[in-house]
């Protein structure tokens, strides 16, 4: 028996009856798979058996497809951000506590810096002017 447009294959079946049974698939118009068997009985009487309805595969919805590449990306985006904030604190407090390290073995006294310098100095001025040796205009004699 030959029907056109179809895969059959010569394997026994378990869920038939027939002994001679084969499985066939075909391929409807609407892009349907249909599982059927067929045999051919003592008498020559051709016996068809579909096992099934047919599978019918559903077209992909563009917006499911959008919405999931979408919803990737922010996950994935999402993720990078959280171990990228993860990295950037377990650095942080190691800094910190490098220098809360340093602070504690400081040898000076916590009061005074050696780093500042007062911004005001205080310069004197010579005030007794010698008649002999200097001058009112600073020249020397």
């Amino acid at each position: 028996m030959y029907i056109p447009d179809t895969l059959c294959m010569n394997q026994r079946r378990r869920d038939t009856d027939e002994s001679g049974a084969v499985l066939c698939l075909y391929k409807t118009d609407n892009d349907c798979v249909m599982k059927f068997t067929y045999s051919e009985h003592a008498s020559g009487q051709s016996i068809l058996t579909a096992l099934k309805e047919p599978e019918c595969g559903g077209q992909t919805d563009a917006l499911t497809v959008l919405l999931a590449v979408v919803g990737c990306i922010l996950v994935v985006g999402v993720l990078l951000l959280v171990i990228w904030k993860l990295v950037i604190t377990i650095h942080d407090r190691r800094e910190f506590s490098r220098f809360q390290s340093a602070r504690s073995r400081a040898r000076y006294e916590m009061a005074s810096n050696p780093l500042y310098k007062q911004p005001v100095t205080t310069h004197f001025v010579e005030t007794d002017f010698n008649m002999y040796g200097k001058s009112y205009n600073g020249e020397v004699d």
